[in-house]
């Protein structure tokens, strides 16, 4: 288990925004991936290995877009996570008015989510999102507190 990151240019990309992740249709079995606006015109696309062998992936093509630039539903809040076992994962919510189960999240994480987390985005519920965040760093986490961000993509 652990994560890498790698960062790109995205020109007119500030931290904090909502970004949807396109993956290559060839990602290895093991493999997820998690998109940050982690600079000003920089995007980081996180891989964590959940697969429990070494895998060296292949070179490959990562694409995000800044979905609050499309005028989607966006809700944002302040989530403050226990600590995280390594291995595990911590769940809380956001408010997100007009959000229905079965919508798509593009997920806005805070540009300084700590290296070897990940996580994903759902409705779990009527104008609520889960913001679910696991830990692959090899030894506990306690995540500072951050504003994490959702976008409905219909």
């Amino acid at each position: 288990l652990g994560c890498a990151s790698l960062t790109f240019a995205a020109t007119g990309l500030t931290t904090g925004k909502t970004l949807a992740l396109a993956l290559p249709s060839a990602l290895d079995a093991g493999l997820i991936g998690t998109a940050l606006a982690s600079a000003a015109d920089t995007a980081a696309v996180r891989l964590c290995n959940v697969s429990g062998a070494a895998i060296d992936p292949a070179s490959a093509t990562f694409a995000v877009r800044d979905m609050d630039a499309l005028g989607y539903l966006t809700a944002s809040a302040t989530v403050d996570f226990a600590s995280i076992g390594d291995g595990n994962c911590l769940a809380s919510t956001v408010t997100l008015s007009g959000a229905a189960t079965g919508d798509n999240v593009a997920p806005g994480w805070p540009a300084t989510l700590e290296a070897g987390l990940t996580g994903s985005m759902f409705v779990s519920a009527a104008n609520t999102v889960a913001v679910r965040l696991c830990n692959f760093s090899g030894a506990a986490l306690d995540p500072a507190s951050a504003s994490f961000k959702a976008a409905i993509t219909r």
